[in-house]
This record gives structure tokens, sequence and C-alpha cells, in this order.
């Protein structure tokens, strides 16, 4: 199958026009809400194969104990930029917000997806990172398209 907005390789992997996130995308780097101070850190991940998992995390800043978390994950051909609209939503409410570009979207490393083969992959990296990050009591999966 071949189409003008994508291609199958030989290794089953597609390839997508990337849409890559702007600044302003992903909203304010630190803002109260309900007297709580929400800050956005952006960093990478690496995995296995070296290659970095770009990610943000709206998280409350200073309160010495865990909250749960959102983990955000993106459709296909789409951005971390999706699931930052809902940072405002996920404070508020008392919880945080974890967004990240799968290898091969926005700004991540690598010019393949896998449609969820290997994706779950990236995830493991993220869950992994905010079990250890001490930020988080309670990791919630909400997912789109993919």
């Amino acid at each position: 199958f071949v189409s003008s907005r994508r291609r199958h390789t030989r290794s089953s992997l597609v390839s997508w026009a990337r849409r890559c996130v702007q600044e302003t995308e992903l909203g304010q780097k630190t803002w109260k809400s309900k007297g709580r101070t929400i800050v956005r850190d952006d960093f990478a991940i690496q995995n296995a194969k070296g290659q970095k998992i770009q990610c943000s995390f709206y998280h409350f800043s200073k309160t010495g104990e865990a909250n749960p978390c959102v983990i955000y994950m993106h459709g296909n051909a789409s951005y971390r930029g999706e699931g930052a609209q809902y940072a405002n939503e996920m404070v508020n409410n008392g919880l945080q917000l974890f967004v990240f570009d799968f290898i091969g979207c926005g700004m991540s490393d690598g010019d393949n997806i896998s449609l969820g083969y290997y994706e779950k992959d990236d995830l493991a990296y993220v869950v992994e990172y905010l079990k250890k990050s001490g930020y988080v009591s309670k990791i919630i999966l909400y997912g789109r398209s993919m």
C-alpha cells in the first residue's frame, strides 16, 4: 500500500510527514493553579537503541509528595503538542501530565513509526522514568488513535 502521505518499508515500518513541536504549543514554563505552582520541564529520555524520546512533564512544584500523573500518548503522525492542550485541565483536577513524542514523531529521534509495535517500548521507558522520579503516586494512561 502506498499513498502520498505514507509509505511502507520492507520492515513494515511507516514513514510519515513529521509534525514538530513549536514551543508555544507546549504552554507556559511555570504558572499558578489553585494556589499551586505548576512547572513544565522539557527533556529527553534515551532508549536502549540510543534514540532520544523528547518529553514534557507538567508537574506540581515542591509539594514534597507524589501525585497522580496522566501519560498522554499522541495519535498517528502527531506529536506531544497534541496532549499539551490538556495541561490546565489536568492540574486543575489534581493530576500531573506527561506528554512525549514517540520515536519517529515530533522532535524525537528516528524516522519511522510502527503503529504501536515499537511504540509500546517508548511508553515503557516513560513509565520507568516516572516511577523512579519520585513525583508520581499513580500512573494513568490516556492515548489516541495508535
